[in-house]
Order: C-alpha cells, then structure tokens, then sequence
C-alpha cells in the first residue's frame, strides 16, 4: 500500500544513513506490516475467480518496479554538465540523484549544488527552499554546513536581513576556517541595511581573523564605510588613507580614492572631494572610478576639467567621438600644449577603431614631423610601424621600426622591434636583409625571443639556397629555449620528432605517472624527505578554506587563498608538487599551473620535454576534452590550438572575465562573439 510502501522507504533510509534510532526502526517496520494486513482485510472483489484476498496479498507482495540508477555514475555526470555551463541537464541529474537516491552518498551534494544552481540563475525562492531542505534532511554534515552561508546568501538577496544575519553568525560560529568570510558578508549585509554600529564590529572581527587578503582589505573598507556613517569622519579617514598607503595597482588606488571622495563628499568637505576626484580623473583614466569622477565633475563642478584629462577618460571608455571633440577642445584652447602629441596618439587610434586607417597614419606622421622631442613620440612611433605593417607596406614598416629601435635601443620593445623589421623586409622580398638584421645578437644570450630570430633566419636562409647557414641557425632556434614553441618548430624544420605529443583522449595523470614524478623529484627536490616526495599532501588552511570557498561559489576568494598557499610554498620543490596535483584535480587549473611552473623554474632541466610526464600535464593541463574536440571537429582548428588559446587567455578558468568585458575560458568578447 502506498501507506507501507512509503513507512518501508523511511525505514530504509534511516538504516542506509546508519542512524541510532534501531526502537524507531522497529516500530516503522510494525507500523508498514500492521497497515499492508490491515489493507489485505478490505473485502475485495474477486478477480479472474480467485480470492479477493489471494489477488490483494498478490499485489502487496509484488511492488511496482523502483528504478535503479548508478548514483555516482549520474553524479559525475552533473559535474561535468555543470562545469561545462549546461546547468539544464545538470540541474536534472542531480535532481533524479534527489528524489530517487536520496539515501545516497551523493544526495546531499546534488541536493546543495541544486540549490546553487537556482541562485546562479536568480531563483532565490527555489535555491532558498532547496538549502533549507538540506539542513532538515541531512544535518550534521559539511553539505548542511555550507547550506546555511547559501541559505544566509539567498536570504540577503530576498531582503530578509534578521534572517541572513542570523545565518551568517551560525555559519561563522561552526566553521571556523571561513569565520573571518562570513563576518566580512554579515559586515556588508548589516551596512547596507543601515546598523553602522554592528557592521563596524563585524569588520573589525574579520580584519583581526584572516592573514587573508580576500578579506582583510574589503572588511577594512567597510570598516571605513560604517565609521563614515557613524558618524566618525576623521577614524573613517585614516583607515582609507592607511589602505591607500598599502594598496597596489590602478584599480585598487580608484576604489579607495573612490571611497575616501564619498566620505570627504557626506562630511562636507567638498574642495577635499573636488580634488579626489580631480586625481582619479588624472592617475586613473582606465578606470570604472575615474569614468564616474568624470562625470561628477562635469555636473557639480563645470569648468574645473581640462579637455585632456576628460578626452583620455573617454578613449578608454571607447566614448570615441567625445573624446575626439575634448582633443579638438585643446587643440584650440592651448595650440603649444605639451599634451598635444598624447593626443595626437589617441586620436590615431580611434581613427583605427572606426576604419579610418589613413586618417590614422597621417596624423601619427604628423606628430612625428611636429613634436620630435616629445615623450609621447616613443609610442606614436612605435603605433606607426605597426599601422604600416597592418596595411601591407612592409619597406615602410620594416623603415619604421629600424628608426624606433635607433632612437629607443634601451626600450623593452627592441627586440620585438629587430624581429619585426626583419619580418617586413622578409615579406616585402628582401630576404638577404631580413636574415642579416635577424643576425644581429639580441641583448642577452638568453633573452626569450632569441630563438624566434634564429628560426626566421633559417626560413631566409633556405629560400636563399643557403642550406648551411640554414641548419646553423636551426640549431641556435633549438638551443634558445629548448621546448619552447620556436625551438619546437625548429625542430620540425630540421626534420627531427617533436619533444611533446598531443594529450591523450584521456588527459588524466595515471597512478604510474605520479609515481615516477616522485621518483624524479626525490633525486633533487631538498624537501622530499627520504627519498619521497611528499604526496598526496593534507592541505593547509589556505587550501581547505579554498576549497570550502568553491563549493560557495566565491571563486575569486577561493582563488585569492590557493595563490598563498602556492607563495608558501615556492622555495619547496616537492611541495609545489602536491599542491600542483591537488589543485589539478580540484578543477583549479589556473593556481595548479602557476606551482607547476614554478616547480619547473626550480628543476633541474633546461626544457619543458625533460619533465616527467605527469609535471608536464599539470603545466600544460587538457581539460574539457570534451569540448575541445567536439568545436575543433566543427570548426577544422587544431584542438590543440584550442586548448593553447584556453591557457592563454583564462588558464582554463570558466568564470574568469577582463576589464575590457571579455568572458570564459577562450575570453570572447559578447559584442563580436
């Protein structure tokens, strides 16, 4: 009956999740064969002549088919659609995990990623509903536990405070190691909604618990924020000033300046708050800040903003014909301006943006003609050279980057400079010069583009029928760098096999490929203690709270403690190692690749080739395989052209996005997708 049916299946859940409750057992198992005979009493009528009681028991003894499914198998199966972006089929698969295994290992995961899954796509009802299942259904362990920082999250997002402040201070209060994260969001949550009092204590908290970047530099943001709003200008003040003291980088100087402008602006002191917006517009043209600045000053204070300072905002802003009107503005206000070559250069390069590449060169000619001892020129010149290669006009380019390289040998882009005047002159014909200028010694035997030169110099060479001098410079490319691209495609030039093979269908690091890793690291590596390196490793606390942050959704913070853990251990080969490994298999290819690369820095070998195979698959990983083949297939690319691309540009890192707006693993920009 469908009374016992449902008794039975509570009876074995609470058996499979191996609870205490045996006299509860017992009595469910009554309780199911009390109602199954009672059911069985029921006079029925007979069916097909037999008894009716004979037909029921029949019944009741025969169930209706439960499905079976391989819960692992369908779990894996999520993971993978979820980290692919099909949240659809994943949201599915774990569902069925849900409502058909819910005894399963692997219920209360699917039952929390569920919920994720909803809060990632705006159902805060449903994600709410979901964590809060979780904590009922599965209390006690680490899935409920991170269900009460997503239910705190969801509540925060439906506006209900008491609740989500609440939940913060129980997760907070039962994990330790994110204690210091989740006072920092009941901080953020209990400043918007007013209470300066208590988001300042909760501030303080965080900042005093964490060594954590991720979190002691927002908290004591906030901090400076619930002090401005209490009231406490000149404490809110000297925090701001203190952080800007530490702060490195363009973007964090904007955000604090930004801030210091807002509590300079709410306290009344407003020549204090002209100026910092003046410096942000000043010191900070790419910025988010400095584009808001901008405008503030435009509207309360007309007239204070010179045209460059506004024209350079709004080129990178990509505001293109308002910053070409404020370029036009200087021109006419101060025709001797020291800022007019810069702005001859921006306007050369919107020129570009909008295709009018002529307009362009002229304009960059004639910056050059009319500003020869400017600081601005060492750009112009270079944008010149490469406009002109863009167009085809190689004698000219390969004319303009001699003369940048005469009048700039110390600037860092010499080299870059040589090559592309010998790649010009190649294009344009003159091999016999592009070899000769490829010729000439970069500085340094060891500078890393030594071995592109030498690979040109033996294309010219060639076509000149130059067959020794050729197979010379072939060798010097395969010596530069041995491994490296240029030495690699030397190497296919001289007809010799390639140091590395493509990843296999499978790219995972087998059990024989770890242990010969660790043979190879207890020959040098000075902290692989007798003879053995240290894998697998137990995590340190900058580890496990990552790990914890992921499953949280708060990536960039996970990200943030994985690079100290990694910074903890440079100096410590077989370490590095562990890490690099446990990060790999984590999904967590960007922190993974940047300790393998420094465990390579560290060994004792000249070439990427001369790893073991699996170091050299944490430092060039293949992850979405998958994927990979299945768009290469349909797009005739190399896959390993791909999965080059996806290194570069995101380290294989989904969530990852630019400051330009560029997204995902191959970083596309939305607009030309």
């Amino acid at each position: 009956t469908p009374v016992a049916h449902h008794l039975l299946a509570s009876l074995q859940w609470s058996m499979a999740r191996r609870l205490p409750h045996r006299l509860l057992a017992a009595a469910l198992l009554t309780a199911a064969s009390v109602a199954a005979v009672s059911f069985l009493s029921i006079p029925r009528a007979g069916v097909a002549g037999l008894p009716p009681n004979v037909v029921l028991l029949e019944a009741a003894v025969t169930p209706s088919p439960i499905p079976v499914i391989d819960t692992p198998a369908l779990f894996a199966e999520a993971r993978k659609a979820q980290a692919e972006g099909e949240y659809e089929t994943a949201a599915a698969r774990y569902r069925r995990i849900v409502d058909a295994a819910p005894s399963a290992a692997e219920a209360p995961e699917s039952l929390l990623q569920l919920g994720a899954i909803a809060s990632l796509e705006g159902a805060y009802r449903e994600a709410e509903s979901a964590f809060a299942r979780l904590r009922e259904r599965y209390p006690g362990g680490t899935e409920a536990l991170l269900a009460t920082f997503w239910q705190a999250e969801t509540q925060a997002r439906l506006e209900r405070t008491a609740e989500a402040a609440a939940l913060y201070e129980a997760f907070a209060t039962s994990t330790p190691e994110l204690a210091d994260f989740a006072r920092l969001q009941r901080a953020r949550l209990l400043l918007a909604n007013g209470d300066a009092a208590a988001a300042l204590s909760e501030a303080r908290s965080a900042s005093l618990l964490t060594p954590s970047a991720a979190v002691f530099r927002p908290a004591r943001r906030i901090e400076a924020d619930a002090l401005a709003a209490a009231g406490d200008t000149a404490g809110a003040l000297k925090v701001v000033r203190e952080e800007l003291d530490a702060a490195e980088g363009s973007e964090s100087r904007a955000e604090l300046l930004s801030v210091l402008g807002s509590i300079q602006r709410d306290s009344g002191e407003i020549s204090a708050w002209r100026a910092t917006l003046a410096e942000l517009v000043r010191d900070h043209p790419r910025t988010g800040a400095a584009a808001r600045a901008l405008d503030t000053l435009l509207t309360r204070f007309p007239g204070t903003v010179q045209p460059y300072p506004e024209g350079r905002v709004r080129f990178y802003q990509r505001r293109n014909e308002d910053a070409l009107d404020a370029f036009r503005r200087l021109e006419a206000a101060t025709p001797t301006s020291a800022e007019l070559p810069w702005a001859a250069y921006f306007t050369a390069i919107i020129r570009e943006r909008q295709g009018r590449d002529a307009d362009a060169l002229a304009t960059l000619e004639a910056a050059i003609r009319d500003y020869p001892g400017s600081p601005a020129l060492e750009e112009v010149l270079w944008e010149r050279s490469w406009l002109l290669g863009a167009l085809d006009r190689h004698p000219q380019a390969a004319e303009s980057y001699r003369t940048y390289r005469v009048r700039y040998p110390g600037s860092d882009r010499a080299e870059d400079a040589r090559f592309s005047q010998g790649l010009h002159l190649y294009l344009s014909g003159d091999l016999r010069r592009a070899a000769s200028v490829w010729a000439e010694e970069p500085d340094g035997q060891r500078h890393p583009l030594r071995g592109r030169s030498a690979l040109w110099r033996a294309k010219a060479l060639q076509r000149l029928g130059d067959a020794a001098g050729a197979g010379e410079a072939l060798v010097a490319a395969q010596s530069a760098r041995p491994g490296r691209y240029y030495s690699q495609r030397a190497s296919a030039l001289a007809g010799s096999p390639p140091a590395t093979t493509a990843p296999a269908a499978d790219p995972a690091i087998t059990d024989e490929e770890r242990a010969a890793a660790n043979r190879w690291l207890a020959t040098w590596a000075q902290d692989a203690a007798s003879g053995v390196a240290p894998t697998p490793v137990e995590p340190g606390p900058d580890v496990r709270s990552g790990d914890l942050l992921v499953r949280l959704g708060k990536h960039e913070a996970a990200l943030s403690e994985y690079r100290e853990a990694v910074a903890a251990a440079e100096t410590r080969p077989a370490h590095l190692y562990a890490l690099a490994h446990y990060l790999h298999g984590k999904g967590e290819y960007w922190v993974s690749i940047q300790a393998a690369s420094r465990l390579w820095e560290l060994a004792p070998v000249r070439s990427p080739a001369e790893l073991p195979s699996g170091v050299l698959k944490l430092l060039y990983p293949a992850p979405y395989w998958g994927l990979v083949q299945k768009a290469s297939n349909a797009h005739n690319v190399d896959p390993l052209l791909l999965l080059a691309l996806m290194r570069q540009e995101s380290r294989f890192t989904p969530w990852v996005g630019s400051g330009a707006g560029a997204l995902g693993l191959t970083q596309v920009m939305p607009a030309p997708g």
